[in-house]
Parts: C-alpha cells; sequence; structure tokens
C-alpha cells in the first residue's frame, strides 16, 4: 500500500512538474500575444488617424476645387456674354462706317461752312430784293443746304457713335482678356487640385487595405488570447488539484512513516522489558502511548503492529 501511494506521488509529481513548464510557456506566448495586440492597437490607431486626416484634406481639397470649379463657370458664362456684346458692337461699327463712307461721298463740306452758307442765303432773302426765279433758286439752296447739314450733323453724330463703339469694344477686349488670363489660371489650380485629390485617394486605398488587415490580426490574436487563457485556467485548475493530491499523498505517507517508527520504537522497548533491562523515556512513552491505545481499543498491546 506504501508503494502504491509512493508511486502515485512520483506520478503526480512528474505532472506537475510538465504542468509547470506548459503554464509558465503558455504565459509566456500570452504575454508575447499580448505585446503584439498592444502594437497591433497602436498601428491601427495610426492608421485610423492618417485615414482621417486624408479623408478631412479630400474634403477640404474636394470643397475648394468645386468651388473653383462654380467660379469658372461664372467666368465662362460672363466671358460668353462679353464675346456676344463685343459681335454686337463690332456689327455696330461696321454698320455705322459703312453709312459714315456713304455721307462723307455725299458731304464735300464741314458744318460751319455749312452754317455760313445758310446764314448768307437767308440774309439775301431777307435784305434783298430779287426776281422770283432767283428767290426760288435760293430757297431751294437753302432747302438744300437744310439737308446736307442735318445729313452732316448726323454723320458727326455717328461719328461719336463710332468712337463710343470702339471705347466699349477696348473695354471689352481688355476684360475678355483678363477673364481669360483669370480662367485659365483657375484652371490651373482646377488641374493642381485634381492632382492632389488623385494622389490622396491612391494613398487612402493603400491605407484601407492596411487597416482591414491589421484589425483582421487583431481579431485573430485576441480570439488566440481568449483560447489561451481558457486553456491557461484549465491548466491552472488541474495544477491546483494534482498540488492538493500531493499535499494529501506527502501527508499520508509522513503519517505511515511516523507510525512504523513508534511501531519499531514499541517493538524494541516490549523486547527490553522481557530481557529486565530498564527502558528510556522515549521508549516507555512509545510502550504506554501503545497500552493505552491498547486499552481504547480493547486490543492486546504489541495488536496494532501484527
Amino acid at each position: 500500500m506504501g508503494a502504491d501511494v509512493s508511486a502515485r506521488l512520483e506520478e503526480i509529481s512528474e505532472q506537475i512538474y510538465f504542468l509547470k513548464k506548459e503554464i509558465g510557456g503558455l504565459r509566456e506566448r500570452r504575454a508575447g500575444l499580448i505585446e503584439e495586440l498592444r502594437e497591433l492597437r497602436r498601428k491601427r490607431d495610426e492608421l485610423v488617424n492618417q485615414a482621417r486626416q486624408i479623408t478631412g484634406q479630400l474634403r477640404e481639397l474636394r470643397e475648394k476645387r468645386r468651388s473653383l470649379i462654380d467660379e469658372v463657370k461664372g467666368k465662362r458664362e460672363r466671358l460668353r456674354e462679353l464675346r456676344e456684346k463685343l459681335n454686337e458692337h463690332r456689327q455696330s461699327i461696321q454698320e455705322i462706317k459703312k453709312i459714315n463712307e456713304e455721307l462723307k461721298n455725299e458731304i464735300r463740306m464741314p458744318i460751319p461752312a455749312i452754317r455760313r452758307k445758310l446764314q448768307e442765303l437767308e440774309w439775301k432773302l431777307q435784305t434783298q430784293t430779287m426776281p422770283v426765279e432767283r428767290e426760288k433758286q435760293i430757297m431751294q439752296e437753302i432747302a438744300r443746304l437744310e439737308q446736307l447739314l442735318e445729313r452732316a450733323l448726323e454723320l458727326r453724330r455717328l461719328e461719336e457713335k463710332r468712337l463710343e463703339e470702339n471705347a466699349e469694344a477696348a473695354s471689352i477686349r481688355i476684360e475678355i482678356n483678363t477673364l481669360r488670363k483669370e480662367i485659365e489660371e483657375k484652371s490651373k489650380m482646377i488641374d493642381s487640385y485634381t492632382d492632389k485629390i488623385k494622389a490622396l485617394q491612391k494613398r487612402l486605398e493603400e491605407v484601407s487595405p492596411q487597416i482591414d488587415e491589421v484589425r483582421q490580426r487583431i481579431s485573430e490574436v485576441s480570439q488566440e488570447l481568449n483560447r489561451m487563457g481558457e486553456e491557461l485556467r484549465a491548466k491552472v485548475e488541474q495544477l491546483k488539484k494534482l498540488q492538493e493530491e500531493a499535499s494529501t499523498l506527502r501527508t499520508e505517507i509522513n503519517r505511515r512513516r511516523q507510525e512504523e517508527i513508534i511501531e519499531k520504537k514499541k517493538r524494541q522497548a516490549m523486547e527490553k522489558m522481557k530481557r529486565g533491562q530498564r527502558l528510556t523515556l522515549e521508549e516507555m512513552m512509545a510502550l504506554y502511548g501503545s497500552l493505552d491505545e491498547s486499552l481504547d481499543t480493547g486490543a492486546p498491546p504489541g495488536a496494532a503492529g501484527s
């Protein structure tokens, strides 16, 4: 029976030894996974922050580009209106030029000369006596000169209008050139924003899969840690049970050893009594302890060892 207990204790001790090694290995691997999980979460947060920054930059650039596009649309619409006005002014100038050419062919006298001639003829009619035929001729000449004066005034008005049209057309051309330059500059800015947006989109396309990959690894490590935690708890519980059993077995072995020692001393004490030898205090305590036990149990001395 004692050999069985010792063998069982030896078996349990061996199990405890290897179980402690397994637990130590699990804890070491678990610590490594915890450190990996901490690093993965740090990397995930860093990548998520990068993605947020890129998204914010994209939003800002798109808003700026949209604003520029709207601005360019407005300028192009204004450019279209100015070109239409410029064409209208050009047509008006061409019409004025045509009429002016016609009037210039008719009018050979300047306006002051026509007015002086009219005044002279009207003075003659008022101050001179002349034949009816001559009076009639002067009146016809006055009528012709008045018509010529009216045409000359019309020519001057048209010439002034032509100058105004030319000035307006020149102003429009200046505004058109200014608008063209502004549209060109804004278009270049739009292209620049577009290039930046494409670069950021490419960067975001690179970061997003990295985030997914890190999140997947975090999930895997977390699951592994949970599984390892359960395994560790089970092994710790197993170790606790084995240690409790080993403690019980050691207690039993110690108790049996103590009983064997006491029994041996009893036998030695009884043999000395038979030989009439004097007993030591320890032998007497062992022997009389046995007698007390015999009295308590009702068995004869020495029966416990038989």
